[in-house]
């Protein structure tokens, strides 16, 4: 009785749209997070038949030592600053596109900028952060 009963609601328009939103809602999130963390991220990845070609868990790589470098700023060496800019942050599996590219040498102040037509639409978001404004088809 409880079977049918089940069967039944679940034949009903409005319970089969709510599973289909559930479903594209978890396959949504999985894809964002394979997109920020990569196939690492895939359900089931070492549960193959395959043979697993790690054997044994490695050795922890001891943390490094860092210390000061004397006379840095005495020497020719240069310092470059790199910013980029994009259409968006990473959403719903949607990788963003870079709109721009710029660096800046730090002694002596020499720029370079160069802005790069996206393949995607820029939210607004971006658009008020960057001041970069994208309608399709002019920068």
């Amino acid at each position: 009785m409880e079977r049918e009963c089940r069967q039944q609601k679940a034949t009903q328009l409005d319970k089969k749209l709510r599973r289909l939103q559930l479903k594209e809602e978890r396959m949504t999130s999985k894809g964002s997070c394979e997109a920020s963390e990569g196939a690492a991220y895939d359900s089931e990845i070492s549960l193959g038949d395959q043979v697993a070609d790690i054997h044994q868990i490695p050795n922890a790589t001891p943390k490094p030592t860092f210390s000061k470098v004397e006379g840095l700023m005495n020497t020719t060496t240069s310092f470059i600053i790199m910013d980029i800019e994009t259409t968006d942050l990473i959403r719903q599996n949607v990788i963003p596109h870079i709109t721009q590219i710029a660096a800046v040498e730090h002694d002596t102040g020499s720029q370079f900028s160069c802005y790069v037509v996206p393949k995607a639409p820029m939210s607004s978001g971006a658009e008020d952060i960057t001041g970069i404004m994208w309608d399709g088809t002019n920068l």
